[in-house]
């Protein structure tokens, strides 16, 4: 006789905390690295405007935060976790590619503007479609 699945359970709360606030500082890690390939200075208030990235890191945390309060056995989760999985492996694929081929000043760009966010959007897609056939 098998077990059945809990849907009631849920991520801790201090697990959370932890990945939400995760969530804000690559925010802002990655806006410091996108303002210097933008225009070469690890200044990114020259890149936009402070207030926009205040806003825009906080609602990356608030998002993530909103995100994993659902069940771990919800759509939701199986979309997240899906998006996060293959969207780490796409965007480390986009860094090492083109530094083993000898470019490795295009890798960063290639992974923060191609490779993670189809990595991002495809894992979330396999992730809710893995969901729906497993309701099935």
């Amino acid at each position: 006789m098998t077990k059945a699945a809990d849907y009631t359970k849920v991520i801790p709360l201090h697990y959370r905390l932890l990945i939400s606030v995760t969530a804000v500082l690559l925010c802002y890690a990655s806006i410091h690295f996108l303002a210097y390939l933008w225009n070469g200075v690890s200044d990114p208030y020259n890149f936009l405007p402070s207030d926009i990235n205040d806003v825009w890191c906080l609602f990356a945390g608030y998002f993530i935060w909103t995100q994993t309060k659902a069940p771990l056995h919800s759509k939701q989760m199986y979309g997240l976790a899906g998006g996060l999985m293959l969207g780490i492996i796409m965007f480390s694929l986009g860094i090492a590619i083109p530094g083993l081929l000898g470019s490795d000043n295009e890798g960063p760009l290639i992974a923060f503007a191609l490779t993670g966010p189809i990595g991002l959007l495809l894992g979330t897609l396999v992730g809710k479609t893995y969901w729906n056939k497993k309701q099935n």
